[in-house]
């Protein structure tokens, strides 16, 4: 038996389960929930407090979780009574479980098209006013890989900075899945080679870029045959580290406003996961040391949003 991380945010009390729930312990797997039940309040409240942040499913059980958690999201969305709270909680929670799965089975179609979903829904909260961002950035999702944390940063930020620039919704659609996945060639780096994911371009040797640079191009491996992926969503992923003044991995310089959305946004989150910036000095670096690499106006714009929506 195979099991499939799932954040536990996404399980909801009035919603029956059409699948066993397991949980971890002690490097066992035990059945937590039968299918076919509600899980109730108070044992979702203990494990909460017991900082549990995920449940597992037998593999076999994910079209039935893929379709329990779309149909969560549309009734929390879809409730005018609900607050804002409880509705970024369960989408941030689809995000990053379909992100945890698509990095780990990285050619399977179902995992893309729940990241796609989970995108979709989060552009959908995103779109409701600026107490939605600032929402996302005050959560604190316990048990969270650090890439899979960053990933759910850029998408969230980059989401909300090609809705406020005025991106059509597919390119908005496009941004959102993208960044979700952007960081999905990392996990064919070795685990060595993994940890220049925690140092910045400027503090690597040439050696050091090169190989880090090899994860866009293991992006383009691992996705580039897979017919269910959109054009422009791995379009977006292959040249998330595209600058202006050309020193990505892909030598790009002229980039479209999607892909400058994104590396922006990529490079921002970087600043403040990685080095444990506060969001305004990590601002003020974009400002000093990577003013040349993207247009003035679209980090005048970024900065507007950042500030005017709370998050510095």
């Amino acid at each position: 038996m195979k099991f499939i991380p799932l954040q536990i945010t996404t399980i909801s009390p009035s919603k029956t389960i059409t699948f066993d729930l397991y949980i971890y312990f002690k490097e066992t797997y035990l059945k937590y929930q039968e299918a076919g039940t509600l899980i109730p309040t108070d044992k979702l409240e203990k494990l909460t407090k017991q900082k549990v942040a995920k449940f597992y499913i037998d593999d076999k059980d994910i079209h039935m979780y893929q379709t329990y958690i779309q149909e969560l999201m549309n009734e929390k969305l879809e409730d005018q009574d609900l607050d804002l709270e409880q509705k970024v909680a369960v989408v941030e929670g689809a995000c990053l479980t379909a992100v945890e799965q698509s990095f780990q089975n990285p050619d399977s179609e179902k995992s893309y098209e729940m990241t796609e979903v989970a995108a979709q829904k989060l552009k959908k909260v995103l779109e409701t006013g600026p107490d939605a961002l600032k929402e996302f950035f005050e959560k604190k999702t316990i048990d969270t890989d650090l890439v899979i944390a960053h990933s759910m940063n850029v998408a969230s930020l980059a989401t909300r900075l090609a809705i406020r620039v005025g991106c059509s919704d597919k390119e908005i659609s496009n941004i959102s899945t993208a960044a979700l996945l952007h960081d999905v060639g990392l996990t064919r780096l070795n685990k060595q080679d993994q940890e220049l994911f925690k140092k910045h371009k400027e503090d690597m040797n040439d050696d050091e870029q090169r190989i880090y640079g090899l994860h866009v191009k293991d992006a383009i491996s691992a996705l580039k045959d897979r017919p269910w992926i959109k054009k422009g969503v791995l379009e977006l992923i292959v040249n998330h580290e595209e600058v202006l003044t050309g020193k990505g991995p892909n030598k790009l310089k002229n980039l479209t406003l999607p892909i400058m959305i994104l590396s922006l946004v990529n490079t921002y989150d970087k600043h403040v996961t990685i080095s444990g910036m506060n969001p305004r000095d990590a601002l003020m670096e974009i400002t000093v040391k990577h003013i040349d690499d993207f247009e003035h106006d679209i980090i005048n714009k970024f900065k507007d949003i950042l500030i005017d929506e709370g998050v510095i």
